[in-house]
């Protein structure tokens, strides 16, 4: 049923190249990691406020980069410049930010899935981990 139903949607929006239906798996995509997360709240949490943490820092570090940057060009008069500048920064900020989501999905999946939570464990030859169950 799942896969008619993307069918459909495919169909019903005109094909993947349609910008709306990239637009909309893009928005799905971005609730992955929430609705993951939600039946694992208590040991995912951690996790995910340790990523949030990291894009959070990573953003406030290149805004102010990029803030500069724009500034310098924009008194020099390059006002074109300077939205050029911000515009494609913002844009491959938005499309990093949905690679890393869907990589941090990846990686929150691996780590608790079917109720067992995989840590690192170099002395496990077998697999380098050691899974337990968290119910």
């Amino acid at each position: 049923m799942k896969h008619n139903l993307t069918l459909f949607i495919l169909l019903k929006s005109g094909g993947p190249n349609n910008p709306s239906f990239l637009e909309w798996l893009l928005f799905c995509q971005s609730f992955q990691v929430a609705n993951f997360v939600y039946s694992r709240w208590n040991i995912a949490y951690p996790t995910l406020q340790e990523k949030l943490d990291e894009v959070h820092q990573t953003f406030v570090q290149e805004i102010k980069d990029i803030d500069q940057k724009a500034l310098d060009i924009f008194h020099k008069g390059g006002h074109q410049h300077t939205v050029d500048l911000l515009t494609t920064y913002s844009v491959a900020a938005g499309d990093k930010m949905h690679q890393d989501w869907i990589n941090f999905f990846g990686y929150l999946f691996a780590r608790f899935r079917d109720f067992i939570v995989m840590e690192k464990d170099d002395a496990n030859k077998e697999c380098g981990c050691k899974p337990s169950r968290f119910f």
